[in-house]
């Protein structure tokens, strides 16, 4: 929001008459103690981590933390003629007020700002001011000054900042509405302002921006359970109708390993002996691909998917600079486009990223990553020695590798050329449902539909319910047109206390898994859990980095 101070009724939105104002306001005066210090560093860390998630290909904003002189500098502001987001201290202290929601109160602020730069408002104030002797920029001024057009550009920086900050991590949305009414009433603000929103409309644009995210929750879980089971078309389609509203590094990633593991589906055993473990992530705080037509050889579409893929990690690790899952992807992706050296580094990059948030399973991922590509490089005892460093978290992909490596003849488990050992058992249900009473599951189930986007993809309806009470979540996807597919699943919540038909819990070991189910015939890697899918029993169980069950998926495909 343009925060500004009330000066004969007049609300100050950067522009001639107030120019003065904004430039005596914006020399910095020297802090005067480390607590102010500290407020400018904490500014401008929230206003680097959601200028990474918004970023574009343009310079992004200088950053400016105005310090009190005499009295509160209640302002916060985007000056688009010398590219600055300016924010008082005065501001800032209003959002220390929040207590453990302060930093999401000030991310609030800070993306308003932000949204300003990229939508491009005050563009046609400073083309006015440059251009001053054109006919044509003194009217683009004027009407850049006008009411409505003031008010449709703060309309459009509340609803834009609150998803950048979302998108960043912070709960902007869930806190935007207090904090601007506290903030009315500390400056002594109207309630209603000539050229803004009103207090109401601004708290209900936080309130229906949140509603919409939490409406792509199950959507963002739907693609990732899809993409598990390799119901790749669909999964396409649920990322692309995500990425169209939250564009996060969650959804981009996520779709990458999509392409990835359907151009893995290209290569043959020889080609391909070790596992590659594209991780999705899956704790999302909430562009798909398409296909061409035919025409394509083997080779050329799995090198086109491949570097779609790419394309998606380098997109999420734009948006956010650590973001350790990313660079994982990358390094595997750049393994099978033969750039192994680049692929090193970028797992080298991983693991000390993973490490730093101390994320073990991760961190595991990175080590599979180097040592696969070190294996290619022709350097086995750099593999190995990489491999066993991800035994802790990851054994069992780390064990498959390292078979892999000593023996010319084992080929990874993702291609099922090492034939799974599962192991045949009672069917399965949680809290007495299982998926053959689907239709009753979701009778009053929540519907979400997606229209088709573009001539690959299907056309979407998504049915999800829940049920607290006895623990577990059912969800049916079903695709229309020529694509016609559909699937289901029915998982478990995390308060669910019950087992399986064979006795696993939430919190038992992998190894009581495997000796209740086999091993596994397919595992899917992740960032925080990995997935061991058993396509006899049809249940996908979640092992996190400690090796303990966290939960359980039925479906059926």
């Amino acid at each position: 929001m343009t925060l500004t101070l009330k000066s004969k009724n007049l609300f100050i939105f950067i522009n001639a008459c107030c120019i003065s104002l904004i430039m005596s306001c914006f020399v910095q005066v020297k802090a005067q103690s480390v607590r102010q210090k500290q407020k400018a560093k904490v500014a401008k860390k929230v206003y680097q981590t959601i200028a990474r998630v918004a970023r574009d290909s343009r310079k992004q904003p200088a950053f400016n933390f105005i310090y009190n002189k005499s009295t509160p500098y209640y302002n916060a502001y985007y000056n688009p003629q010398n590219n600055t987001i300016n924010i008082g201290e005065g501001v800032y202290d209003i959002t220390t007020e929040f207590g453990v929601d302060s930093l999401n109160a000030l991310a609030s602020v800070i993306g308003h700002e932000l949204a300003h730069f990229y939508k491009d408002h005050g563009w046609g104030w400073s083309f006015g001011l440059a251009n001053k002797d054109l006919d044509i920029a003194k009217k683009i001024y004027k009407m850049d000054l006008t009411e409505s057009r003031r008010k449709e550009m703060e309309t459009e920086a509340d609803y834009f900042g609150g998803l950048f900050g979302y998108m960043a991590g912070y709960n902007t949305l869930g806190i935007s509405g207090k904090f601007l009414k506290v903030l009315y009433k500390k400056v002594g603000l109207d309630k209603e302002t000539e050229g803004y929103p009103t207090l109401a409309e601004r708290q209900g644009i936080a309130r229906n921006t949140l509603k919409t995210l939490r409406k792509l929750a199950p959507v963002f879980d739907a693609a990732n359970y899809l993409t598990m089971v390799q119901a790749y078309d669909m999964a396409s389609a649920c990322y692309d109708y995500i990425g169209k509203t939250f564009p996060s590094r969650e959804v981009y990633n996520n779709s990458g390993v999509a392409l990835a593991l359907q151009a893995i589906k290209l290569f043959s055993k020889k080609e391909l002996k070790y596992f590659y473990p594209f991780g999705l992530d899956t704790d999302t705080r909430l562009d798909g691909y398409t296909t061409r037509a035919g025409g394509e050889t083997k080779e050329e579409k799995r090198k086109r998917l491949l570097e779609e893929a790419q394309e998606q990690f380098k997109s999420a690790t734009r948006m956010d600079k650590s973001y350790a899952a990313g660079y994982v992807n990358l390094a595997l992706v750049n393994i099978l486009l033969d750039e192994r050296e680049l692929a090193i580094g970028y797992a080298a990059k991983a693991a000390k990223l993973a490490k730093k948030e101390g994320n073990t399973l991760l961190e595991a991922n990175a080590w599979m990553a180097r040592g696969i590509a070190q294996a290619k490089e022709g350097e086995p005892d750099e593999a190995e020695a990489a491999f066993k460093k991800a035994q802790k978290a990851n054994p069992t992909i780390a064990k498959i590798n390292l078979e892999a490596l000593k023996q010319a003849n084992r080929f990874g488990y993702g291609f099922k050329i090492v034939k799974a050992s599962e192991k045949p058992g009672p069917k399965e249900s949680i809290a007495e449902a299982d998926l053959s009473m689907l239709e009753v599951l979701i009778e009053e189930a929540k519907k979400t539909r997606i229209r088709q986007q573009g001539e690959k993809h299907p056309a979407i309806m998504l049915k999800t319910a829940e049920d607290d009470s006895e623990g577990y979540q059912v969800m049916e996807i079903i695709s229309f047109g020529k694509l016609k597919d559909n699937a289901a699943f029915l998982a478990t919540l995390p308060n669910y206390a019950g087992a399986t038909a064979r006795g696993i819990k939430i919190g038992d070991s992998l190894k009581k898994v495997v000796t209740k189910y086999g091993q596994a015939g397919k595992q899917v890697a992740g960032g925080q859990n990995t997935y061991l899918v058993y396509e006899g029993a049809k249940i996908i169980f979640l092992i996190n980095a400690q090796q303990k069950v966290t939960g359980w998926m039925l479906y059926t495909n």
